[in-house]
């Protein structure tokens, strides 16, 4: 596979025409910098995930700007949700949890992710109209000055559990989080 033959180029071509292993030149969109000892850009740095150095082997970068090995992430997509309950944790940052968007939106991990990211959508549009049929003072939390002033999606994702119907696929609203506990 790519990842596993990727071999950094020669120190003459890495200050020149750098260019990621996951195949973003370097400088344009999508690019890490080079994770090769003595580059400067981040060699240092350890995966997030599996905490193994970051050098010589592809990474992905999530949205708040930490690291991981791609074959990491990849791994974290395919163990997916701990439970039956949608849970989207495993998308975001495991260092400082930086999630709401999906934080590994990457074009290395498109084919592992495809799944999540639909899932993901139908449970945001699930908790919008979960939200729309709410009592009057849940839904004022989502207004401007409340608590989750502009979130909806946040507020709906913390509020309420989601689940994947096993015989349709569609996804539900299995009711509100604080219904299930203790």
């Amino acid at each position: 596979s790519r990842a596993q033959s990727w071999r950094p180029p020669p120190r003459a071509a890495q200050s020149r025409v750098c260019v990621c292993p996951l195949g973003a030149p370097l400088g344009e969109s999508g690019c890490l910098g080079c994770v090769v000892p003595g580059c400067g850009g981040g060699a240092d740095a350890d995966c997030v995930i599996c905490q193994e150095p970051l050098q010589r082997s592809p990474a992905v970068q999530y949205s708040c700007g930490h690291r991981c090995h791609a074959k990491c992430a990849r791994e974290s997509l395919s163990r997916g949700c701990p439970g039956p309950e949608l849970t989207f944790s495993h998308l975001g940052c495991p260092l400082c949890g930086a999630a709401g968007e999906l934080p590994l939106q990457n074009p290395a991990l498109a084919a592992a992710a495809e799944r999540w990211v639909a899932l993901w959508e139908a449970t945001r549009r699930c908790g919008r109209a979960q939200l729309r049929a709410a009592p009057a003072e849940e839904r004022a939390k989502v207004e401007p000055g409340g608590e989750y002033d502009g979130r909806p999606v946040e507020y709906a994702l913390a509020t309420y559990t989601f689940y994947e119907c096993a015989e349709c696929a569609d996804i539900f609203c299995g009711g509100a989080r604080r219904c299930g506990v203790g």
